[in-house]
This record gives structure tokens, sequence and C-alpha cells, in this order.
């Protein structure tokens, strides 16, 4: 890989914060500067090591945070409107199993 390529490298994560892009793009981009990471400075240098811990680090945070407001969503949905299920099992426990049986 050349200068050129550090360039584009860096000249994309920039466009990637300006800009919004796919994340196949994003996941590219990492996979092409860690290749560059290892073939200059090898896989055990510390930007290497560096930049691959931090791109962890922030893939795990985001998945962290994101789940964090996927059961804050489902919180709200279920007060608003509680499951069909929920209510099926509550219903059940009052039935005999030979009246559960014949409802089926």
């Amino acid at each position: 890989m050349s200068t050129g390529t550090i360039n584009d490298l860096i000249r994309t994560a920039q466009h990637a914060v300006e800009n919004e892009i796919d994340i196949r793009a994003i996941y590219e981009w990492k996979r092409r500067t860690l290749e560059y990471l290892k073939d200059h400075l090898g896989p055990d240098h510390y930007y290497t090591q560096y930049f691959t811990n931090y791109m962890k680090e922030i893939e795990q945070q985001t998945l962290l945070t994101c789940g964090g407001v996927l059961a804050a969503v489902r919180e709200e949905v279920f007060q608003k409107n509680p499951p069909q299920v929920k209510r099926a099992r509550e219903d059940s426990k009052s039935l005999s199993h030979q009246e559960r049986l014949a409802s089926m």
C-alpha cells in the first residue's frame, strides 16, 4: 500500500463522519485500515493494537447503548400494550388441564 492509500483511508473516515454512509463501507474501511497497519507496522505494533482494541471497545459500547435503548423501548411499548402472550398464560392458569385441551 502506498501513501495514497493511507490518505484515502483518512479521507474515507472524514467522509463517514460528515455524511451518512452504509455500515458495510465502514466495516470495509476498518478492514482496509487494519490491513494497512499490519502490513506497514506489524500486528504487534502499538498503533495496530491500539486501533484494534479501540474499534472493539467502540463496537461493544455501541451494542450496549443500543441494547439499552431497545430495553427502554420494550418497556414503553409493553406498558402501552401488554403482550398478548402474558395475558394468555395468566388466563390458562385459571383453566384446568382438561379445559385447556378442550379449548384447542
